[in-house]
């Protein structure tokens, strides 16, 4: 299974992170990193796993994890969350995000199901396919959703129309030039998406976010093949994209605060859930998921 493979990459490490950085034009972090013993200097997880859920003043495990939940809800962002090796909060301020056109890049259920929620939240979308035959397969997918959310009184013929007018299809990656934000959903394979956002890096306007859909490829592998690596970002979301309220928001080693606020913020006005996530394997969600599966099987 290609999923259950990929999952299995390990980790981006210290010593992996200063041979990334030169790549991405960041200055190397001075002083040699050594594992410390002290347990404040171990992440969450493991410090409660240490004292058994409790230790000399420690609150049970479910309140901590509460209060860490809780924190985050107030609009706190877990910089570097329960995977990484250190576990740092801070405020994150996400301004809405000036998007008016969004692209995306693949047609498949994802692809579709991304451009749908866009569409319907009122943006100008331009899908872009490698066919023209798949891409108008991807807007018969949206009409027929939206056909299905008519019979059911979820929305007006008149609602369907409008969002319908707001997609269009291209084969042109250049068409996507003057888009806000791109989302690339193409099919799990690196070098593929690897090509498509070098593409895209030199095709789009400086400012617009790169964002893609993977769900277990390294954004930071994705992100040097773009031409200002800072610009782009996981994002991403689970199937049924019109239902499924979760969104993934990945930072990579060179993402900008900027860049991880808008896609937020861009995520709460599409009526989501956005979750802060670095890049790590299987990010948040599939990294709890897989040793679940892995108790089930064995």
């Amino acid at each position: 299974m290609r999923g259950l493979h990929q999952l299995r990459r390990r980790p981006v490490r210290v010593a992996d992170q200063q041979q990334v950085r030169p790549r991405l034009g960041i200055a190397p972090e001075g002083g040699d990193e050594t594992e410390e013993d002290d347990d404040d200097e171990q992440p969450v997880p493991h410090r409660l796993t240490i004292h058994g859920g409790r230790g000399e003043g420690n609150p049970p495990l479910k309140s901590r994890c509460r209060d860490l939940t809780r924190r985050h809800l107030r609009g706190h962002q877990m910089h570097e969350n329960v995977f990484s090796d250190a576990v740092v909060c801070r405020p994150l301020r996400s301004s809405p995000m000036r998007c008016e056109r969004v692209g995306v890049v693949g047609t498949g259920i994802m692809g579709a199901g991304i451009a749908e929620v866009m569409a319907t939240a009122g943006y100008e979308v331009i899908v872009r396919s490698r066919h023209e035959t798949t891409a108008e397969t991807t807007v018969m997918a949206i009409d027929k959703n939206l056909s299905r959310l008519v019979t059911k009184g979820r929305c007006t013929e008149d609602d369907k129309a409008a969002t319908l007018e707001r997609v269009r299809t291209t084969t042109s990656l250049r068409d996507l030039a003057d888009c806000d934000l791109v989302i690339e959903a193409a099919p799990e394979d690196l070098e593929l998406k690897r090509e498509l956002f070098g593409d895209l890096g030199n095709l789009c306007r400086p400012d617009a976010v790169l964002a893609t859909n993977t769900s277990t490829l390294s954004i930071i592998e994705l992100a040097v093949a773009a031409f200002h690596p800072e610009r782009v970002v996981g994002m991403h979301f689970f199937n049924p994209v019109p239902i499924m309220k979760l969104v993934e928001v990945i930072r990579g080693l060179a993402t900008s605060d900027e860049t991880v606020a808008r896609t937020m913020a861009l995520a709460e006005q599409l009526g989501k859930t956005p979750i802060p996530a670095n890049d790590r394997a299987g990010f948040v969600s599939n990294r709890v998921l897989m040793p679940m599966i892995n108790e089930a099987f064995y």
